[in-house]
């Protein structure tokens, strides 16, 4: 009988020393899958930001597989690798300076082939002010023939940093607001006579106001 529970104690000791071993290559294996993914999908990264950067749709675009389900902050939505390369190509002429840097990036590998990569974007350089120039994004990217491919992408547009004021920016909306606000500020009524049209109608708190030039006479009450 204490031959058997001996004998029972050493299977139990041996068993758990194999799950143990086990368990610590698994978890070493996956440190290494991880780290090699990782260096992998880095490499993918910084080749989409060295291709967007030289303004190259043709070098851009093979990053993207075939079949792709892309929608970025503009709204318009690319489901082939042409129609992409159209619009990168659109957007380079319209703006040879622009630039962009991707940071604070975080992936999450599903699986050996399968990983969700979310991070900031920012841009500069940019002409069309109706643009956000930062904001986040969330790509799903896949490995297709060896090769690393993203196969959906979404970006939106996030406010700015805290503390900054739109107002500091120089894009041409901005620079018209700063003008009007300091027109008003020092009642320059020739340049607020070529901004409001006509028949304005202005909400102040309660009050209703129509007309440019029952606004502007309120204004110059108020100022």
């Amino acid at each position: 009988m204490h031959r058997l529970v001996f004998s029972l104690l050493l299977f139990a000791a041996a068993t758990t020393t194999f799950f143990s071993q086990g368990s610590g290559q698994a978890v070493a294996q996956d440190a290494a899958l991880k780290d090699q993914v990782n260096k992998e999908l880095e490499v993918l990264l910084r080749e989409w930001e060295k291709a967007f950067n030289a303004k190259d749709a043709a070098r851009l675009v093979p990053l993207y597989a075939e079949r792709i389900d892309v929608i970025y902050e503009d709204n318009v939505h690319h489901r082939t690798r042409k129609s992409l390369q159209k619009s990168f190509e659109k957007r380079f002429k319209e703006e040879p300076r622009l630039k962009a840097i991707i940071t604070d990036v975080e992936r999450l590998i599903v699986s050996p082939a399968l990983v969700i990569e979310t991070g900031i974007w920012a841009n500069t350089g940019a002409i069309d002010s109706s643009r956000p120039t930062r904001g986040r994004y969330s790509v799903t990217l896949q490995k297709i023939h060896g090769k690393w491919l993203i196969i959906h992408d979404r970006s939106w547009a996030m406010p700015q940093a805290e503390g900054r004021s739109h107002l500091q920016t120089r894009d041409p909306l901005s620079e018209k607001t700063r003008a009007f606000l300091k027109a008003f500020a020092d009642d320059d009524r020739k340049f607020l006579d070529k901004v409001f049209a006509d028949d304005i109608e202005v909400w102040i708190n309660d009050l209703k106001v129509s007309g440019k030039k029952a606004y502007l006479e309120r204004a110059h009450h108020i100022a």
